[in-house]
C-alpha cells in the first residue's frame, strides 16, 4: 500500500479503523492481536514523524515524502511493515522498517546472534529479520537493481522504552547494521533522526511507484559475472527468510 506520508498520517488520525481494516484485506491477516498491533504501532510512527526533531528532515517527512505499509516482497511470502521510499543526495533510497510493539521487559540477549529470549523462548531477534529483507531487495527487486538504489533497514520498537538486551553481545554487530530504535524514548526518537539523516532526505516518487510495482530480477547472464558466486540463488533465499519467519510473533 504506498502512500505519501501526508496521507499515511491523515489516514491514521482521521480513519486507523479503516487503516486495519484495508491492511488486513491486503495481507490476509485477520486476526485480533495483529489488528491490535496496527491500531497500537501506526500512531507510534505517525506522531514520531511530526516530533520537531524530524524538521531538519522536513523535505521528506513534511509530506511529499513515500512508504508503503505492509509490502510484499517479489516472489516471496514475506511482507515488511512499513518501506520509506525516496532519495539520499541524489540517490534512490529504501529503508525497511520492522515494527515491534513487544514488551521489551524482562527480555535477553540469546544464545546466539539472531535470537533473543523473551516470554521463556527464544525469538527471532526483530534485526535478523529486517536484514533478510534488505538483503533480499538488495540482490533481487528490480527497481533497486536497476537504480543502483542503496537499501537500509532498522527496527522501530513503539511500545517500551528500552531495547537495551537487543544490542548485548552476541548482538552488537547486527544492532549497529539494523538498529532498534524504541521511539517512545526522546533519546532514541534523536537517534533515529540521525539515521534518517544519512540515508533517507528526499522525496523520489517515480522510484517509490517502481518499487512498489517491483519484481523479482534473476541474473540471467550470472555466469559471465566476476562475482557470480558471491550472490544466493532466490530459491534459497527465499527459503531461508520463510524459515526465519516461523520464529516471529
Amino acid at each position: 500500500m504506498l502512500l505519501t506520508i501526508s496521507d499515511f498520517r491523515r489516514r491514521v488520525s482521521e480513519g486507523l479503523p479503516d487503516l486495519v481494516r484495508a491492511l488486513q484485506e491486503l495481507t490476509g491477516r485477520r486476526g485480533d492481536d495483529e489488528a491490535a498491533a496496527w491500531a497500537a504501532s501506526l500512531p507510534a510512527v505517525s506522531e514520531s514523524f511530526r516530533d520537531p526533531m524530524f524538521q531538519p528532515l522536513h523535505l521528506y517527512f513534511g509530506e511529499r515524502g513515500s512508504l508503503s505499509l505492509e509490502y510484499r516482497l517479489p516472489a516471496s511470502s514475506s511482507w515488511c511493515d512499513m518501506v520509506l521510499l525516496g532519495a539520499h543526495s541524489g540517490k534512490p533510497s529504501a529503508a525497511i522498517v520492522e515494527l515491534k510493539h513487544w514488551d521489551t521487559r524482562g527480555d535477553r540477549p540469546g544464545p546466539v546472534e539472531g535470537l533473543v529470549d523473551r516470554q521463556g523462548a527464544l525469538w527471532l531477534h526483530p534485526s535478523d529479520q529486517v536484514r533478510g529483507y534488505v538483503e533480499y531487495c538488495r540482490y533481487f527487486h528490480s527497481a533497486v537493481c536497476e537504480a543502483a538504489a542503496m537499501v537500509h533497514g532498522c527496527v522501530v520498537l513503539t511500545r517500551d522504552l528500552d531495547a537495551a538486551a537487543y544490542s548485548l553481545a552476541p548482538h552488537q554487530e547486527l544492532a549497529r547494521d539494523y538498529p532498534c530504535f524504541p521511539i517512545r524514548n526522546p533519546e532514541s526518537r534523536r537517534q533515529l533522526v540521525e539515521y534518517f539523516q544519512s540515508r533517507l532526505t528526499e522525496p523520489d516518487a517515480a522510484f517509490a511507484e517502481r518499487f512498489e510495482a517491483g519484481w523479482t530480477k534473476t541474473a540471467a547472464s550470472s555466469e559471465t559475472s566476476a562475482s557470480a558466486w558471491r550472490v544466493p540463488s532466490l530459491a534459497r533465499w527465499c527459503s531461508s527468510i520463510t524459515s526465519a519467519s516461523a520464529l516471529r510473533s
